[in-house]
């Protein structure tokens, strides 16, 4: 990856010319008021799409890192709804202080410490799984417990994704309240190739180092989180769900999606049921989809802090050198189906762009979806959170790029 050669002539005039040309309010953001102004209506030309509007809302953040930050929000952090679960007109606006849950671009925490810890000797890379978790065996004789702590950062474990597991969606459904542990979890899960064979993205893998690191190190998983990344770079809104109670960061948007396909389980159950379309399901308890996540997916934010993470993390500023290094140089050179390309906790992806290098994460779950994804160019990070499970933040992510690359051409 190539950086920028700030001591250029060139560079430095054009730089100089900016200076002068801006006022020093909008300066100090960096874009100007015309990209602003068109940054926010592309967000709201999505929203308000007749093809598909958004049910709920979202937040997007651009920061470049030390020159440039803007973030807009549009659309509603919560919908209004009846005793039926039926849409009604207005709701809760989703503003850029709305928090939302971020899950999968949590393995981005969770693999740059697990580099950090098994740096400070907390555990081996090399070690199976069974030296920390012995009951693995136990709770599922079919999975092979001879799987590597490094297998697992690499998605080389041959694990099926928890979230694909039938039994284990009906079982969230029948009981949306209970509170899984990663043994209960991984008991649902299939050995669906050897360890080591194939590269296949599995959110089981993060929730089994979760597990390992509180297992190695007697700690909860949330106080490594806070007192390495939350507090010491200032992500005041950020906590994982679950562990820690929003309390007073702000307000958590609400889930916008369509799960009418468990009725009959909700029918079973008594629990309220959901019209066969989009609508507010924050009346469906989400303990159990919550600590399900864990590791893998728990942490919540908004979406300004997500983005001084995605700049912290890859401009080396959250971890050492070593770690960063590690994180970069796992990524692999095939891309998997979906046509990313793997690493510890992070992927390479061309959903933003086709041209240019963007590494990071998306996540996705009943009710919301995000992805944080770092251009090292332009020492850029991209955030896109949304509570509509029907959105596209890739494409959201890509009309962005386009509507602030004027501001890239220095």
């Amino acid at each position: 990856m190539k950086n920028y050669v700030y001591h250029s002539l060139s560079r430095i005039s054009l730089l100089f010319v900016l200076a002068a040309t801006l006022s020093l309010s909008s300066f100090a953001q960096g874009f100007s008021t015309e990209t602003q102004t068109r940054l926010q209506k592309v967000i709201e030309t999505f929203q308000n799409d007749p093809a598909n509007p958004y049910v709920g809302g979202m937040s997007v953040a651009i920061k470049v890192d030390g020159l440039a930050f803007w973030q807009g929000a549009t659309g509603y952090a919560a919908r209004n709804i009846d005793e039926q679960n039926n849409l009604l007109p207005g709701g809760t606006p989703f503003t850029t202080d709305t928090l939302s849950r971020i899950y999968s671009v949590t393995k981005t925490f969770t693999a740059a410490l697990v580099l950090e810890l098994a740096k400070e000797g907390a555990f081996s890379l090399e070690e199976p799984i069974n030296k920390w978790l012995p009951l693995i065996n136990a709770v599922n004789p079919n999975l092979n417990s001879s799987v590597t702590i490094r297998q697992l950062l690499a998605h080389e474990s041959g694990y099926s994704d928890y979230t694909d597991e039938i039994a284990l969606q009906v079982a969230v459904a029948f009981n949306p309240t209970h509170i899984w542990t990663p043994y209960e979890m991984a008991s649902f899960v299939h050995q669906i190739s050897p360890p080591g064979a194939e590269r296949r993205y599995s959110s089981t893998n993060y929730i089994l180092l979760g597990a390992i690191i509180e297992a190695a190190t007697g700690k909860p998983i949330e106080q490594y989180y806070r007192e390495r990344f939350f507090d010491p770079l200032h992500l005041a809104s950020m906590y994982l769900g679950g562990r820690e109670s929003l309390g007073n960061r702000g307000m958590l948007a609400s889930p916008h999606d369509n799960i009418s396909a468990f009725n009959p389980i909700f029918q079973l159950t008594g629990q309220p049921t959901f019209p066969d379309a989009y609508t507010n399901i924050s009346r469906f308890p989400m303990d159990a989809i919550v600590s399900l996540a864990f590791t893998g997916g728990g942490i919540v934010s908004n979406a300004a802090d997500l983005a001084e993470w995605g700049n912290a993390l890859f401009g080396g500023r959250a971890t050492s050198k070593s770690t960063l290094n590690t994180m970069l140089n796992s990524i692999s050179p095939t891309p998997d189906e979906g046509g990313d390309k793997l690493g510890y906790g992070i992927f390479v992806t061309t959903r933003i762009s086709e041209t240019d290098y963007f590494v990071g994460h998306d996540g996705r779950v009943p009710g919301y979806r995000s992805v944080m994804f770092y251009q090292p160019d332009r020492k850029m990070t991209l955030v896109v959170l949304t509570n509509f499970y029907g959105a596209d933040p890739y494409a959201v992510g890509q009309s962005t790029l386009r509507s602030a690359s004027k501001f890239f051409m220095w």
